[in-house]
């Protein structure tokens, strides 16, 4: 079952990005509610919007700390940041032309486990560097 909840397993030790991080699952798990409940296309596209939005900020927000602080994973970190937001436009789109074809569960569960591996993986190694440098 699709949850998409915050728990400790998900922290990274770096507040901001924790705190950025536990803000997308709330709006993950805003996109289940939406759908669980049949809210209207109007409903589902603002949150769909809102979470690029917030994603595309929490993005920015991690490399201009790697950048600033020359974290060596950079390029394949941003590479994943740049797949997941093709993928949230792909959504997007999808729900602006074909809304009734959009599988939103599907993209919840997507969701979900995009955020928990990148969480645990990824970020993980760039948040391990962070520490080793007694960095924000």
């Amino acid at each position: 079952m699709v949850t998409a909840e915050w728990n400790e397993r998900f922290a990274t030790g770096v507040a901001v990005v924790d705190d950025q991080h536990k803000g997308l699952f709330v709006e993950v798990g805003g996109l289940l509610e939406a759908l669980t409940r049949g809210e209207g296309e109007d409903r589902v596209a603002f949150l769909l919007d809102k979470l690029i939005a917030d994603t595309v900020e929490h993005f920015r927000t991690e490399e201009d700390f790697m950048q600033k602080h020359g974290f060596t994973g950079r390029a394949a970190h941003l590479l994943e940041h740049r797949l997941l937001l093709e993928e949230l436009g792909s959504f997007r789109r999808q729900w602006a032309l074909r809304a009734r074809t959009l599988n939103l569960a599907e993209v919840v569960r997507f969701l979900e486990d995009w955020f928990t591996h990148h969480i645990q993986q990824m970020d993980g190694q760039y948040a391990a560097f962070m520490r080793t440098r007694r960095l924000p």
